[in-house]
């Protein structure tokens, strides 16, 4: 019998082969067996997609409050006139840049950078929480729908590199 490679990946195949080694692809099997392969890629690329798209709604988000750090911040420091405020205003200036830095890194590395914002939000709610207790409560619908938006974040951060791995080894592009 002469050499056969893999449809799939272009990996050599031996003989006896019906699956291929490198990726999985059924090269000598049923028809159905090829079809399942090429299902369960579709499937895994959809969710890598679906998952992208969530983790950009945490990246959006991410901006949403960095401008908002920023226009406060700005407020406070430049048109307050308030030396008090002008403090508060330049924390809210860097703790915008920080959010910006959280949505830049969620591009590079969405699980760690969705980690990192999300650790840094909690911090800034805990630090809140220290300087005047009554701010636990206020606007704590928001701060439940931005929870929410960051847990469904590192899920779908999750899914995407899980995914991704798996058609990877799967010789998929």
């Amino acid at each position: 019998m002469e050499a056969i490679t893999c449809s799939n990946c272009k990996s050599d195949l031996r003989t006896e082969d019906v699956f291929c080694s490198e990726c999985g692809y059924p090269e000598r099997g049923t028809d159905i067996e090829k079809n399942n392969f090429e299902r369960r890629i579709i499937l895994k690329k959809r969710v890598v997609k679906d998952a992208e798209k969530k983790v950009d709604s945490v990246r959006i988000m991410l901006y949403i409050l960095a401008g908002l750090n920023i226009v406060i911040g700005t407020y406070y420091v430049f048109l307050s006139g308030d030396e008090f405020l002008f403090i508060d205003g330049i924390a809210a200036l860097i703790t915008g840049i920080v959010f910006i830095g959280c949505a830049i890194w969620v591009n590079n590395q969405p699980l760690t950078g969705v980690m990192a914002a999300f650790i840094f939000w909690i911090v800034l709610q805990i630090l809140a929480a220290i300087v005047d207790p009554a701010s636990i409560f206020s606007g704590i619908l928001l701060k439940i729908v931005i929870i929410g938006v960051f847990i469904k974040g590192i899920n779908s951060a999750k899914d995407a590199v899980k995914y991704s791995e798996q058609l990877a080894s799967m010789k998929v592009k």
